[in-house]
């Protein structure tokens, strides 16, 4: 297999178990283990860990090693508080924008997720829920506010799926998060900039509240 590949396999590989929480904040990466898994030399291993230091993603300390990067409390809340500031004015600026048959889609497909939560997996899940937001951000066209959100998008992905491994995320959250997402929906078909922000700033400090719940958790148990 070609270095590049080989570059490309690593980080798709180590970016994926970091987002999906298979390697949690702050844990360390083990190189050896997946160098030997997945059949990758160091070079295509360290050069994937460049890519993702700079994502934000991976946290490179001197003499000890490799770490995911992150999420205490701190971070969680500067999270949610970017998110709150940014995604509710982006959504109200270019309401004539929004692709209203993508959030339809959207909704429809979390609908049906959500008739069969038992079978369905955290991954699935979660994308379906961030691709709504996706959908609404890059309504914008605004290349530069896509990059800002790249990071955020990550650490929020990270937080929902730690959320739902380390607690009873059952039917009715996602149930909950489904009628959120209508909530913020008929605001949009309403063009009601003051229903769009309060249903958004609802549904993020639902989660906020959650996670924060989920990190003391930790912080206890550790």
């Amino acid at each position: 297999m070609a270095e590049k590949s080989l570059t490309a396999t690593a980080y798709d590989v180590i970016k994926k178990q970091i987002l999906n929480c298979v390697i949690l904040p702050g844990d360390r990466i083990d190189e050896q283990m997946i160098c030997s898994a997945y059949e990758i030399g160091k070079t295509p291993f360290r050069e994937a860990i460049i890519r993702l230091v700079a994502e934000q993603l991976v946290e490179v300390i001197p003499r000890k090693g490799m770490y995911a990067s992150r999420l205490d409390a701190k971070e969680i809340s500067e999270v949610f508080s970017f998110r709150k500031i940014f995604e509710p004015v982006t959504v109200c600026q270019n309401l004539h924008l929004v692709d209203l048959n993508a959030l339809e889609d959207n909704i429809e497909q979390l609908r049906m997720l959500c008739k069969n939560i038992p079978q369905v997996d955290a991954e699935t899940l979660c994308t379906c829920d961030f691709e709504f937001h996706h959908i609404l951000v890059s309504s914008a066209h605004n290349t530069r506010l896509d990059r800002s959100f790249v990071p955020v998008f990550q650490d929020a992905y990270r937080i929902s799926m730690l959320n739902g491994l380390r607690n009873e995320i059952n039917k009715e959250t996602w149930v909950e998060t489904l009628e959120h997402h209508k909530l913020i929906y008929r605001a949009i078909m309403e063009e009601n900039t003051d229903e769009i922000a309060n249903a958004y700033n609802f549904h993020l400090n639902y989660y906020l509240s959650s996670a924060l719940r989920t990190i003391r958790n930790l912080s206890t148990n550790t």
